[in-house]
């Protein structure tokens, strides 16, 4: 809980800074993390506290220009290093990208099949779900075997399950509430 809480706090922070560069900075900040990711050494040593802040600061210094990230974001590592908050990352860019996403009016939504669909398909899906929604929303779309057929999608807290897994569910717990 109060993980989330400092991560709102600096993914707020960041949004205000980045102005109209939103979309630059959240880009910038997933490099970074998928760089820190990518070498699982380079987590332990910005996110602990085995070595002194001037050597994070340094060696993160390195990371950044190597990324050749904008001075904005940079100076917002730093400072999560020195308030030795770094760990928090991948929680601010959550919390960074679900703030952008409200500020400009768009929602996120992942939609589930249990086969491919087509580019129309697609297109299909996501002009419903900006009607259900209200707003614009853009569609992550993945398969999902375990659903035997049709599509669930999650927009926010919103689950729309037309998938026959489901379906077959609650088939079977009303034949087992009537037996």
């Amino acid at each position: 809980m109060i993980n989330r809480a400092v991560a709102k706090r600096y993914a707020r922070a960041l949004l205000d800074e980045a102005g109209a560069k939103s979309g630059d900075y959240l880009a910038a900040v997933q490099t970074l993390d998928a760089e820190i990711r990518a070498h699982r050494h380079l987590e332990k040593l910005l996110y602990g506290g085995l070595f002194s802040v001037k050597q994070r600061t340094a060696v993160f210094s390195e990371i950044a220009a190597k990324l050749g990230l904008p001075a904005p974001v940079v100076n917002f590592g730093k400072i999560l290093i020195e308030s030795d908050r770094m760990r928090f990352l991948p929680a601010i860019i959550e919390e960074f990208q679900k703030s952008a996403d409200e500020k400009a009016g768009v929602a996120r939504a992942r939609v589930e099949s249990a086969a491919e669909l087509t580019a129309d398909v697609k297109a299909k899906l996501t002009a419903e779900l900006q009607r259900i929604a209200g707003r614009k929303v853009d569609c992550t779309f993945a398969l999902n075997p375990a659903l035997i057929g049709g599509v669930s999608a999650r927009i926010g807290d919103l689950v729309l399950d037309g998938s026959v897994s489901t379906q077959l569910q609650r088939l079977s717990r009303r034949v087992e509430q009537g037996a």
